[in-house]
């Protein structure tokens, strides 16, 4: 069993792993593909190479293979509080609890710094959870275009001021 994050590293994996499979494209798959309409979720371009939908787990077992769903959404759900502040209240724990799990107990730990709201404030919330536990600094990694009118690392640099977080500017 060989995984990874994309399909391609799968593929490279087995042609260089003990016995190197060669891939074998998955013809159906091409054609949809080349049709501009693909419809298959779990197959790929390469035959025995299968895509985890999202949200999915693979189970493995001495005896059988399973892939179940995990997590899903349900568009009918409804919270209701009786002050606007309970809202906020609520968005930043389960904000601070998403960070959290993707931080907590790690040597190290990073954040795609684009001076927006949204990863200023990822960053701002795990440098906090960070230094609580006193862990190494998290790092910021900012894309920056110098001239450019999408430039954001004016607003980059400062959220790195801001919470000493070391940035890495490319």
């Amino acid at each position: 069993i060989v995984f990874a994050s994309e399909a391609h590293q799968v593929v490279r994996q087995l042609a260089v792993g003990p016995g190197g499979v060669r891939p074998v494209p998955n013809e159906g798959i091409v054609a949809e593909y080349l049709t501009g309409e693909p419809a298959t979720v779990a197959e790929t371009m390469w035959r025995g190479v299968y895509r985890l939908p999202p949200a999915h787990a693979l189970e493995i077992t001495a005896s059988d293979v399973t892939v179940r769903r995990y997590w899903d959404f349900d568009p009918g759900a409804r919270i209701r509080y009786a002050r606007d502040v309970e809202y906020a209240e609520h968005f930043r724990e389960i904000f601070t609890r998403a960070v959290e799990c993707r931080v907590r107990g790690v040597a190290r730990a990073g954040v795609f710094l684009s001076g927006g709201i949204d990863s200023s404030a990822v960053a701002g919330v795990a440098h906090a959870i960070r230094a609580a536990e006193q862990c190494a600094p998290l790092e910021a990694l900012t894309l920056t275009f110098p001239g450019q009118a999408c430039d954001e690392s004016v607003f980059s640099q400062a959220v790195a001021e801001r919470w000493g977080l070391p940035a890495t500017r490319i």
